[in-house]
């Protein structure tokens, strides 16, 4: 479709983004979830100059609004409302003749723009010959307040009444008084009602604001539409490696004639770079008008961003934004994210104005960086995060993290987004093979006994209503009870439920100041209500159980249904990824229906690895300890006949904690290093370069933290033992998921609850060894289930070896042949 170009005297930027949602009924509790903050269901014509709209969401347009975000809060004020509409529907809460719930629809022309809108008015009623609207509404603030107080607080309730007053007079035009309009609030803790009567100019003129707002976000959208269709066609690299010839134009295809893509590549393949180039493409043809790129690594964030900022040319052809968590833009010494107590926050609705928005966009670079946007906060005293969801609707990219749409306590910050459709949305997901485990972490909860006690006393010094405490405190009592287990009773979880939905409930009614709590306490506030059976949590396959520090953990087993009903209202999906492991037990645990696959392959690293399986030892759980001298030994012969750096994975610290002492004691003339716990991401990369110098021998754990920091090894080690196949640890949780399993039968329940997920770090890991041609290792894959035929087939094609180690003399021969042949390669 041709865009419309903006009419003069648009003076927003060209950007893009407009909110159309998909207006089937949910078929389910998840499918209710996974819609939420899809509440509007805007549809916009370019070529037509014509949109369509709730009343609604015009009502609540605004690129520089702030509060009511999503989250269990704003279920709670869903609730509140609810309640309320229809307490005042009982006899006599209403006069009589009182119609509720009436439709209504019509259209407004602003600026060459026909608006189509479509709503319902809460009550209708016929007042001495005159019509009166009156729109209800509750309020978590004390009532009553001056009216003007009220008004200026909520611009937004008077442009919706505007709007059903415009309409209703168009409609009857024969009418020989206009309607009068009321809005009646409710403060919601104490019932107390105050109506108030704004005189027509009042509400003609929010109104107006607001159509004034969406017709320039219009305008910009149509000058975004035909800014991409003149793009040149994107190429991801000058020059393109063995392998990837075509491999873009066989994933456009994909996209174009299938909703689901499958698409696994080795490491190092360039499948970031190929994604976007035909992402971008099908933007450019007019396939999607948004792209979301979703991965799980900060470190896959930051590569993604550097090669959108080389594909989007100078000057920039295309907008993208990272999106960065709320504590990441905070410019405070202490992030605390309440109005209460931060004066970026404190009255930005007066500073934060369409103008200042401008104002800001003008400022900045075409794609700006966090610090960018921080230091206009500071400038404009406005929450840089503002500042960041504010410039989300103009944007051609959106990247961020999985929990932007897999977490449902964040989700809106993308389906909130004015102007967002996942309709018309295509969505890439990297780094698949996590999606599985992150949607179900999204989806678990964990109370801590020692901290939930902190939060209560931190309640009590906020002076919160005793019945809040109340309910507190039992909840408290409950798990005080309950010792460590590995099976919480089936009883002992519903109360926990039916105990947080008591809390959720008195909380509706008397909300905590949670501006008053310390960060850890508005976080244990928000875990509980998780909890509460009513709280739209969808129903999936869980287990209670309680660790050994009194820990109560409620984990999913089972996201495959939550991932499936957030995928569906998007136009097409690509999940990409190294090792997505055997493609239909990815499809399974992701809910995929029908998909399409492309596996594609790197011919240069075939031959890059040398690998041996080293059936001298056995690693398993209750023969580690005996096995250790023989792994610090191989680890020693593998530095002195091929040459430092050397590295060890290992599945857990304890393990790499003994072959560490072991090497210290036998071995003293290699210095060998053991991977720092809890570093963050700086901290793990100058780990890894000190030890690339330093050391002689690396010592990593698999699936740990430093998955990420991994990556710097790429080409700079000569050789890598992993030390058994890293299942996951025996626990409560894998037993469950084993039990949960066990239909498809005891061999199919072990593959996939231990062998797929132990060998798929291994392959990530190892893979990661060799990104670019020329490079080549030696591996060790020290453990005799190696050899087994279940596990040796879900080794990565290019680590497949014939070569096994029975015995020392075996493996001295081939590190004798893999020290020749790479002392050859160098010569």
């Amino acid at each position: 479709m041709a865009p419309r170009l903006p009419q003069a005297g648009g003076d927003w930027p060209c950007e893009r983004g407009d909110r159309c949602n998909n207006p089937a009924a949910p078929p389910s509790p998840l499918a209710a979830l996974a819609s939420r903050g899809q509440t509007g269901a805007m549809e916009f014509f370019p070529e037509q100059a014509r949109a369509r709209l709730s009343i609604g969401e015009l009502a609540s347009f605004s690129l520089t609004g702030t509060g009511g975000r999503p989250g269990t809060a704003g279920l709670w004020r869903t609730r509140l409302g609810q309640q309320w509409h229809e307490a005042l529907r009982e006899p006599g809460a209403a006069p009589a003749g009182t119609r509720f719930e009436v439709a209504v629809e019509g259209s407004l022309h602003w600026k060459d723009w026909q608006i189509d809108l479509q709503g319902r008015i809460d009550q209708l009623r016929d007042e001495e010959g005159r019509t009166c609207i009156r729109e209800v509404k509750t309020t978590l603030d004390a009532l009553p307040v001056p009216d003007e107080d009220l008004m200026a607080a909520h611009p937004g309730y008077l442009a919706q009444l505007g709007a059903y007053l415009r309409l209703w007079r168009n409609a009857h035009p024969e009418s020989a008084a206009p309607p009068a309009g009321e809005l009646h609030f409710i403060d919601a803790s104490s019932g107390i009602s105050q109506i108030l009567r704004p005189d027509p100019e009042t509400t003609a003129a929010a109104l107006d604001a607001r159509l004034d707002e969406l017709v320039a976000f219009l305008d910009a959208r149509g000058a975004a539409l035909a800014r991409l269709r003149e793009l040149p066609p994107p190429a991801a690299f000058p020059s393109l490696r063995p392998g990837q010839q075509g491999v873009a134009d066989r994933l456009l295809a994909a996209i174009e004639s299938h909703r689901t893509v499958l698409f696994q590549a080795p490491t190092g393949f360039g499948k970031t770079g190929l994604v976007l180039e035909a992402a971008l493409e099908s933007l450019r043809r007019g396939l999607f008008r948004r792209i979301v790129y979703l991965t799980g690594k900060s470190t896959g964030q930051l590569e993604v961003a550097r090669q959108l900022a080389a594909l989007a040319g100078d000057p920039p052809g295309f907008r993208f934004r990272q999106i960065r968590n709320k504590g990441e833009h905070c410019i405070n010494h202490e992030f605390h994210c309440f109005p209460e107590v931060c004066r970026f926050l404190d009255g930005i609705e007066q500073r934060w104005t369409p103008a200042a928005f401008r104002s800001v966009l003008n400022q900045v670079s075409f794609n700006p960086s966090l610090e960018e946007v921080r230091e206009a906060g500071r400038r404009e005293t406005v929450c840089p995060y503002e500042i960041t969801r504010s410039s989300l609707p103009f944007q051609d990219l959106l990247l961020g993290d999985y929990n932007y749409l897999f977490a449902p306590g964040s989700r809106g910050v993308i389906l909130d987004t004015p102007g967002f459709d996942p309709g018309e949305t295509l969505l890439l997901i990297d780094e698949a093979h996590n999606l599985p485990g992150r949607a179900a972490e999204a989806l678990s909860c964990a109370l801590d006994p020692r901290r939930l006690n902190a939060t209560y006393h931190d309640l009590a010094a906020s002076s919160a209503h005793p019945r809040l405490l109340h309910a507190w405190e039992q909840l408290l009592r409950l798990i005080d009870t309950l010792g460590p287990t590995e099976s919480l009773a089936a009883a002992a979880e519903d109360d926990l439920a039916d105990l947080a939905a008591e809390f959720a409930r008195t909380a509706e009614n008397h909300p905590p100041e949670r501006h008053r709590l310390r960060p850890p306490a508005a976080d244990d506030l928000q875990e509980v209500l998780r909890l509460a059976k009513d709280a739209g949590v969808p129903s999936f396959p869980r287990h209670g159980w309680v660790d050994t520090n009194g820990v109560v953990r409620l984990t999913c087993l089972d996201a495959a249904d939550w991932i499936r009903e957030v995928l569906q209202p998007f136009a097409a999906t690509v999940l990409l990824s190294a090792t997505l492991g055997p493609t239909e037990r990815f499809a399974r645990a992701c809910g995929l229906g029908e998909t399409t696959s492309i596996d594609a392959s790197a011919p240069w690293k075939f031959g890059a690895y040398r690998t041996i399986i080293d059936t001298r030892a056995d690693t398993r759980y209750e023969r580690r300890r005996a096995a250790v001298p023989l792994t610090a030994a191989t680890l020693a012969r593998l530095a002195e006949s091929l040459g430092p750096p050397v590295v060890g994975f290992f599945p857990s610290y304890a393990y790499a904690g003994l072959v560490l002492e072991q090497l210290s004691s036998h071995h003293p003339l290699h210095r060998a290093v053991l991977q720092p716990r809890g570093a963050d991401l700086a901290g793990q990369a100058a780990f890894i370069e000190e030890s690339l110098v330093l050391a002689d021998i690396l010592l990593l754990v698999l699936g740990s933290s430093f998955s990420e920091a991994v990556d710097g090894l790429g080409g700079r080690v000569r050789a890598a033992l992993v030390a058994g196949p890293s299942y996951p640890e025996v626990n409560a949780i894998q037993r469950a998921r084993l039990e949960l399993r066990r239909g498809a039968g005891r061999e199919t329940a072990f593959h996939e609850t231990y062998r797929i997920p132990g060998l798929i770090k291994v392959n990530q890991a190892l893979g990661r060894m060799v990104r670019a041609p020329g490079q080549e290792v030696a591996i060790v894959l020290h453990c005799r289930r190696f050899a087994e035929e279940a596990c040796r087939s879900l080794l990565a094609p290019d680590l497949a070896t014939d070569a096994i180690a029975v015995d020392d003399a075996g493996f001295e021969a081939w590190l004798a042949a893999t020290a020749s042949a790479q002392s050859s390669i160098t010569q």
